[in-house]
């Protein structure tokens, strides 16, 4: 009994992880790509479109909006964030207007990929970055 549970247990671990690695790796393939409103491609993404593109690409299915995805996702503090979460930034809970991936979470900052309106899709420190630092709502966690 006790066997069965941990192997249960390890292979529910090693698939978040194997997801997790999948989402970092497909939205690193999009660095450079031009932001587009409204884009779900390589060609252009908006912010949402880039989650909702490399989580679909990963075996999920998430909405499309940065809020819709805000309010599907489980909440996690900033510090406890693994890569492939997600942080969401907006002026309230109800008023989400953007979303990144997690690419780390170390003691040298939290960086995140997102596709900002200025310049496409970009990796950011979010914590160092005075724009964006103040505008994070929440961390958040699909699947």
């Amino acid at each position: 009994m006790y066997r069965f549970l941990l192997i249960f247990l390890l292979g529910a671990f090693s698939q978040f992880t194997f997801a997790q690695n999948g989402i970092v790796k497909d939205a690193e393939s999009c660095m450079s790509s031009p932001y587009k409103y409204g884009g779900t491609s390589k060609s252009g993404f908006d912010c949402s479109g880039l989650v909702f593109t490399v989580f679909k690409q990963n075996g999920f299915s998430i909405s499309r909006s940065s809020q819709a995805q805000f309010d599907q996702s489980k909440k996690v503090k900033l510090k406890k964030l693994k890569p492939g979460d997600l942080v969401f930034f907006g002026k309230s809970k109800k008023k989400i207007s953007h979303v990144g991936i997690v690419l780390s979470n170390k003691k040298d900052g939290l960086f995140i990929i997102h596709s900002s309106s200025s310049k496409g899709v970009i990796k950011t420190d979010i914590l160092s970055d005075p724009y964006w630092s103040k505008r994070i709502i929440s961390g958040g966690r699909m699947g």
